[in-house]
Order: structure tokens, then C-alpha cells, then sequence
């Protein structure tokens, strides 16, 4: 009630649901996100979907930082760091007992000795080892205005658009000239102060795996969205607190 600001019947209803689907044979997916709100309950509600019969995947994360909300939110919002780790722990024990069975997952978040206490070589391996970002390679996201963007949490960035269905057909969009170019991210689109402008390594990095272009606006800010990933072992140390 409190996080989402609804009426005091909505759990009792949103649960009578589940149960219904369940009665039904619907296969039931759930994603939640973990906050100070919510974070000593989380517990109970996975009890609670195992008993459904037909709870297929169950997914769990910890809220991260927001782009448009800023520090000061977050610091409000965010779990504690301690119950964010003893939850994972359950999962982990959750996905031992019901693997098999179920999809049981907790989502990764971003914690500070990943930008302050690793050493620059365990930095490079572990940034060599990242996933690759999905932005502009084999997705897009289409906003609510038929704009599109490459990730669900860039939303309206500038840099980030390139196009619109209200003018433009998909296959349109996904070759237009400000896609190619996010592509094929040259250097002279870089300012001076950015750390990329002058790395060997600018080309492979950004089209061998890419980065993470909201990590990016975390650290840096949005103004900043020339600047390395912030896990880029030669990157400067975030200037926003954006991990737990």
C-alpha cells in the first residue's frame, strides 16, 4: 500500500487472483523488487508462492537506483545491504529444494567494492567477463509517445533515441542513422574529458560487448553519457552513490 499508494483491499485482492489463476491452470511468473519498505516481508511472500501449484518462475531483486528520483530517493528507498544479502542466501537455499521445478532467481545489483576496492586487475577480468548489453544490438524499447530508445531506463536521453514508430516502420527505426551511429560510436563524437576518447581498447569495447549505458548516467550523470562504464577498470570513481 505504502509503495504503490493503493486502497488497503488491493493485497488481499491481487492475492485472491493469483490463487484464482492458480485454480485455472494458468502457469503463474512472478518479479519482485525489494525495498526498505518491503524488505522484512519478502520472505513471507515467497512462502506464499510456493504454495501455488502452479508457480513457474519466481524472480526477486533488490530496487536500484533511479535516474529520475536521484540520490537522496534512493538512499530512502534502497534495502539494506544485510537484508538484501540474507535474501539471497534464501534463494539460493529456495533454488536448491525447487529447482527442478521451478525457476527460482535473485537478481544481481551493484555493490560499492565493485568501483572502490578491486584491484585494477580483478577489475579488468571481471569487466572483460560482463554480459553483453542488449541495447541497440538485438532489442529496442518503445516508449509511451512511440519514440524508441535501446534500454527501458534511459527513457527520453537524446543520445538514446533513434526514432519513432509514429513516422517510421520497425525494420526503419532499428537502421536508422541514429542507431548506426550509437553503433558506431566514433571517437570525435567523445568529448576531451571522457576517459574512452583516447583508450586503445574504445572499438572492441563498444562493439565487441558495449556497456552499460545506465550505469553510465548512475555514476556520472546524464549530462555525462560520453563516460566509461563505471566498472571499466580505467573509469574514474562514480560521482553518485548509486550502489549498495
Amino acid at each position: 500500500m505504502r509503495m504503490l499508494g493503493v486502497s488497503s483491499d488491493y493485497t488481499s485482492r491481487l492475492v485472491q487472483t493469483l490463487k484464482s489463476l492458480d485454480e485455472k491452470g494458468f502457469e503463474i511468473f512472478t518479479n519482485s523488487q525489494v525495498t526498505s519498505i518491503n524488505q522484512d516481508s519478502i520472505s513471507r511472500l515467497l512462502d506464499f508462492l510456493l504454495t501455488l501449484k502452479n508457480i513457474k518462475r519466481i524472480s526477486v531483486g533488490a530496487a536500484g537506483f533511479s535516474l529520475y528520483r536521484g540520490e537522496l530517493k534512493f538512499k530512502e528507498y534502497k534495502a539494506k545491504l544485510s537484508a538484501v544479502e540474507a535474501l539471497k542466501e534464501r534463494m539460493k537455499d529456495l533454488m536448491a529444494k525447487y529447482g527442478d521445478t521451478i525457476s527460482i532467481n535473485f537478481a544481481g545489483y551493484s555493490e560499492r567494492s565493485g568501483f572502490f576496492e578491486k584491484a585494477q586487475e580483478e577489475k579488468k577480468k571481471d569487466f572483460g567477463d560482463r554480459a553483453r548489453c542488449s541495447g541497440n544490438f538485438y532489442a529496442f524499447v518503445i516508449l509511451p509517445d512511440g519514440k524508441v530508445t535501446i534500454c527501458e531506463e534511459l527513457y527520453w536521453h537524446p543520445r538514446f533515441i533513434i526514432g519513432d514508430l509514429k513516422k517510421q516502420s520497425i525494420i526503419e527505426v532499428w537502421n536508422s542513422p541514429q542507431a548506426l551511429e550509437l553503433y558506431n560510436l566514433y571517437r570525435e563524437m567523445l568529448r576531451e574529458e571522457s576517459e574512452c576518447k583516447s583508450c586503445a581498447e574504445f572499438n572492441h569495447c563498444h562493439k565487441y560487448k558495449g556497456v552499460c549505458w545506465k550505469e553510465v548516467l548512475y555514476a556520472f550523470g546524464v549530462e555525462n553519457w560520453d563516460y566509461p562504464d563505471p566498472k571499466c577498470p580505467l573509469a574514474r570513481n562514480p560521482l553518485r552513490e548509486f550502489y549498495f
